[in-house]
């Protein structure tokens, strides 16, 4: 059978279980049998035993068949690791002795829980039956699948005759577009996205078990959810290295908080119409001695759970209110420094008392300081906790800026609530803009609300000079992005200063280069 074929959902497969002689393999030894009966018992045993080749068919197919309804009927629809596990220890063992290749993929459904959150328990349980029924639409009848936790399930294909890398992927983007069709509940429709890690015992997982199996679909879960999810990923040994490298790091962190290892590093901004620098936005960067610059994704997320958050902030902040300090002494001067502040910091009650503890220790105003909220944050979270603390640092005089605006869908409702200062208008809109008039309505649609509630705007992502032209003659006030500069350690930023400054008379004259001692 070819690969294409197999692709196609029309290939062969076993039963998954040794004790099961398979339907194949009684016709390919049918000949052979007949041969021997008709040498030893003449024509009356060629008879025979042809009237009992379709017997031993039926009686091989439905002993297939018990099996799996036993194995449903040992573990049900919802099944623990550990069963699982044992499972792929029986699927792995079978590959073996068959010299097929065993499958298993995880796949996480997100929105289920947004489903029982916003409708109910019942609702969201009969979402999940439904995500069963299409996975089991897309398998074939020996195919496996169970649920192992809210929304988590894992699939279980028999084993293969013949299959690649292409063909796990294939099933798994089948499995992927049957589970993102539209669900309807209490009379609505949701959007599910469904993320599937897959592995295959043709790939060399070390001492390869059920255990070590399942640890292989998880990794490349892990890895398909870490990429924003809804896509398909095959284990390799390069996850497997990431995941290394990744513990490793894990195990450092703490330590890199204590001794400076992270530090933030400066991007600038500057105004769209003069060139001018507006300010700077201060973002974590890791400078491990051995392994190099280790950007914010690899070692953000482990922050997180070890709850470290507000540490790093609090680093972060000193840090870059010493910068800018240290720039005034220096004779240059940056107007403002940024920084973000993440749901825990915002859910403090104290956060806006430490900016100003911070603010006063650095012996700067408020003005100076800047602060960056994600715009989900005030569109996913119904507290109020989080309103008042943007207040109070807005009344400080901080100034707020909306981060990442286009993607929360913030109503402006919202907007009008909280003391926001800019809108930061998300990459994603200015990619590509020059060439898509469809995205150059858009941002200007934004910065004409913009305009008319009377905030400053910023474009992310700038990559070019057109895309600076096009935003500037738009009427945003602001750009950040690599084709301005790329963030750099706060001793780089006086250097780019003077060299920007020296490009043009016109900018040689700016005032924001003083006279230096």
């Amino acid at each position: 059978m070819s690969r294409s074929d197999h692709r196609a959902s029309s290939g062969k497969h076993a039963s998954g279980q040794a004790s099961v002689i398979s339907v194949p393999m009684l016709f390919a030894t049918a000949p052979g049998l007949l041969m021997i009966g008709l040498w030893f018992g003449g024509q009356a045993t060629l008879v025979a035993a042809a009237l009992a080749l379709p017997f031993a068919v039926l009686v091989s197919t439905r002993r297939g068949a018990m099996s799996d309804l036993s194995v449903l009927r040992k573990y049900g629809e919802v099944i623990e690791v550990s069963q699982a596990e044992h499972l792929l220890d029986d699927l792995v063992q079978s590959a073996r002795q068959q010299n097929r290749i065993a499958c298993c993929y995880m796949i996480d459904i997100d929105g289920l829980r947004a489903i029982a959150s916003d409708f109910g328990e019942k609702p969201a349980r009969d979402a999940r039956r439904i995500c069963l029924s299409r996975i089991r639409g897309v398998l074939r009848e020996n195919d496996r699948v169970f649920r192992i936790g809210d929304s988590r399930f894992i699939v279980l294909p028999s084993l293969a005759v013949d299959i690649d890398a292409d063909g796990v992927r294939f099933l798994g983007k089948r499995l992927q577009d049957a589970i993102e069709d539209p669900i309807n509940v209490d009379h609505g429709s949701r959007f599910l996205g469904a993320s599937i890690g897959a592995a295959a015992s043709f790939q060399p997982i070390p001492a390869i078990d059920g255990s070590h199996f399942m640890d292989a679909a998880t990794l490349a879960l892990e890895d398909a959810n870490r990429h924003g999810g809804s896509t398909v990923r095959l284990w390799s040994k390069s996850l497997r290295a990431a995941d290394e490298t990744r513990c490793a790091v894990r195990t450092e962190l703490s330590e890199a908080l204590v001794n400076g290892q992270i530090q933030p590093w400066f991007q600038p901004q500057i105004c769209a119409r003069t060139g001018n620098l507006s300010g700077v936005e201060a973002l974590a960067r890791w400078v491990h001695p051995t392994r190099g610059i280790i950007m914010p994704g690899s070692f953000l997320e482990n922050i997180e759970a070890a709850g470290s958050s507000e540490l790093l902030g609090q680093i972060i902040l000193e840090k870059s209110l010493d910068a800018i300090k240290a720039w005034d002494a220096a004779g240059y001067h940056v107007p403002e420094v940024s920084v973000n502040l993440t749901m825990d910091e915002l859910r403090n009650p104290d956060i806006a008392a430490k900016l100003q503890r911070a603010l006063d220790r650095a012996g700067l105003e408020p003005e100076r300081l800047g602060v960056e909220i994600l715009e989900t944050v005030i569109t996913d979270n119904s507290d109020d906790g989080i309103r008042e603390n943007v207040i109070r640092i807005a009344d400080l005089g901080c100034r707020v800026s909306l981060d990442d605006f286009g993607t929360g869908h913030a109503s402006i409702r919202a907007l009008r609530k909280l003391p926001v200062h800019r809108l930061k208008i998300d990459r994603s809109f200015i990619t590509n803009m020059e060439q898509d008039t469809h995205q150059q309505r858009m941002v200007a649609a934004i910065i004409g609300m913009a305009n008319k509630m009377g905030l400053e705007t910023l474009a992310e992502g700038v990559e070019n000079l057109s895309e600076q032209s096009l935003l500037a003659d738009m009427g945003c006030e602001h750009l950040q992005g690599f084709g301005i500069a790329r963030p750099m350690p706060a001793g780089k930023i006086q250097r780019w200063m003077t060299e920007r400054l020296s490009d043009t008379a016109e900018t040689a004259q700016s005032p924001q280069l003083r006279d230096r001692p």
